[in-house]
């Protein structure tokens, strides 16, 4: 009898090739998800210079397909420090509100939710401490980059007391207020409908300067490189991207965590020009405190930012401290330092850049 012998190898790769002719004749055109109920959302951000006003909605779900919800007749009570303070009011478009009560520094906010058809939730915040005697100091900073590029900005070096027996979350913003006329927006019918490379536009829109003076707030965008930031806010959205001196934000978030010192200290930077045509040559830094709820909540929308376009990578949850149901409910604190300068330093500083 002649016996064949078989190449390993080869019965691998015919085992293959049968596996994948028999998955072609069994493709895969849906998938079987869990089914889910929607839950309740909540989410409010408690701040001592604002009344309490909460939102309440409902989750959206994919199996059965469910579209948010705002919830108008739900049950919101809060309490003050397991004291209850009263049950708030619906004011529309499921928006909470208990007038007259303003969060204390410091104490401890207590939610509870209940309405028809779904599960109760709850959730807490501690209002944190503002930031604790911050001093600044100042200069112009010249810097040379590659290819010879020079860029003037001021220097500020925050310094802030911290508690050492906690960490502490924060943000830095800095803003200045102008003056100055209101632009109008105004559209015009054509009477040619005009192509503009993705639609047949049937009018024509454009900005005017109005008439009446108004004082608005402008941000400043700040540069810095601090190994203490772990995220920043910019143009809306929350960003985990690496930090240097070509990189600017409107907001920039860090913490104490892991810092061990009674003081922090913070180098920032903006272009000099944002000094100019401010009323009162004034510039306001602006520090928020936050509880680490809020500070974590926001720190995984950046994580989530990074990685929403790419498929394979690793899932990134939005963190959420409602029990029983999802959002936020999550407080702050902010304090001002105001700077002004004095009429003969812009000019110096107009005439030198």
């Amino acid at each position: 009898m002649n016996h064949t012998k078989y190449n390993p190898l080869t019965l691998i790769i015919a085992s293959l090739v049968l596996l994948g002719l028999g998955s072609c004749e069994s493709m895969v055109d849906d998938f079987e998800y869990e089914k889910k109920s929607s839950k309740l959302v909540v989410n409010a951000i408690l701040s001592p210079d604002s009344v309490i006003n909460i939102h309440i909605s409902s989750s959206t779900t994919y199996n059965p397909p469910g579209a948010l919800k705002l919830i108008e007749n739900a049950v919101v009570e809060l309490y003050e420090n397991n004291n209850l303070l009263g049950q708030l009011r619906s004011t529309g478009n499921g928006y909470y509100i208990l007038h007259g009560t303003y969060p204390q520094e410091n104490a401890t906010y207590k939610v509870v939710v209940t309405a028809d058809g779904y599960a109760s939730a709850w959730a807490e915040t501690t209002i944190p401490g503002q930031i604790k005697n911050p001093e600044v100091e100042e200069g112009l900073q010249t810097t040379t980059y590659e290819y010879g590029y020079t860029a003037t900005r001021m220097a500020y070096q925050l310094t802030y007391d911290v508690p050492q027996s906690q960490a502490v979350f924060y943000s830095v913003s800095i803003s200045s207020q102008k003056q100055g006329t209101l632009q109008e927006y105004v559209c015009e019918e054509l009477e040619t409908p005009w192509f503009d490379g993705y639609y047949y536009r049937m009018d024509s829109c454009y900005l005017i300067e109005g008439d009446s003076l108004a004082t608005r707030t402008e941000p400043i965008s700040i540069y810095s490189n601090s190994s203490l930031i772990k995220f920043r806010k910019s143009w809306g959205d929350y960003q985990t991207s690496s930090f240097d001196d070509e990189i600017s934000a409107e907001k920039l978030y860090f913490s104490s965590q892991n810092y061990n010192s009674s003081q922090l200290s913070l180098a920032l930077r903006i272009d000099y020009y944002y000094l100019f045509d401010n009323i009162d040559n004034e510039i306001t830094i602006w520090t928020d405190s936050f509880d680490e709820v809020l500070f974590k909540f926001m720190y995984s929308l950046a994580q989530k930012r990074e990685v929403e376009d790419d498929p394979f990578a690793e899932k990134v949850s939005v963190y959420t401290n409602v029990n029983g149901g999802l959002g936020i409910f999550g407080s702050s604190n902010s304090r001002a330092l105001v700077i002004r300068y004095d009429d003969e330093f812009i000019e110096r500083l107009s005439t030198d850049n």
